[in-house]
């Protein structure tokens, strides 16, 4: 039987996914790619895109892999930061607004195409579960719920808001600074002026 731990070592280097470029970099021909297939140890989960099947992986990983240069915004990243209680059904993340990527059907993710500063501001890196994720920062993850407010529910914005006051990492300087470049500071100042 064939020794399976150079494919194992590549697949869980990248998260467990990996494109056909990349296994054709690493010497794994299209037949061979194929025999992957066939025999079980990758499925295909978009065209040129495959998963290794026996890999326990981290999807949140597996996602930041799929949408490259895509951040965890939301309910995502409030999810990361613990800054709400809310699931959403399907990952979010934020894309350069002329950025167009195909999707598999799983994980579920909803993309968000962001301009200018609402995409590139307040990026940062999260450590989960031993992954490397883009995610945007505390600060910045409460902008985008009071500027997306009304599509979001004033529940959640309350969550994530009062989450975000009792946080003894909260830097509200910094996200005043996040509000005036992103044209809310006036809702900001207003939210935090009846948490005091």
């Amino acid at each position: 039987m064939q020794n399976r731990d150079p494919i194992n070592q590549l697949f869980a280097a990248s998260g467990g996914v990996l494109s056909t470029a990349q296994l054709n970099n690493a010497g794994y021909s299209h037949y061979a790619i194929k025999k992957l297939l066939e025999d079980g140890t990758i499925e295909r989960i978009r065209h040129g895109w495959y998963r290794h099947l026996t890999l326990a992986n981290n999807e949140w990983e597996e996602v930041n892999t799929l949408v490259k240069d895509g951040v965890f915004c939301l309910h995502s990243s409030a999810q990361l930061h613990e800054l709400s209680t809310f699931v959403s059904g399907a990952y979010q993340v934020a894309i350069d607004w002329k950025r167009r990527i195909r999707l598999p059907a799983y994980p579920p993710v909803k993309l968000y195409y962001w301009k200018d500063e609402q995409y590139t501001l307040g990026i940062s890196q999260k450590i989960v579960d031993g992954a490397k994720l883009s995610v945007y920062d505390m600060e910045k993850t409460v902008c985008d719920f009071l500027k997306a407010r009304n599509k979001l529910g004033l529940e959640a914005v309350k969550e994530v808001t009062q989450h975000y006051f009792d946080h003894p990492e909260q830097d509200i300087n910094k996200l005043m600074r996040y509000a005036r470049k992103l044209g809310i500071y006036s809702v900001a100042r207003q939210y935090f002026e009846l948490m005091v």
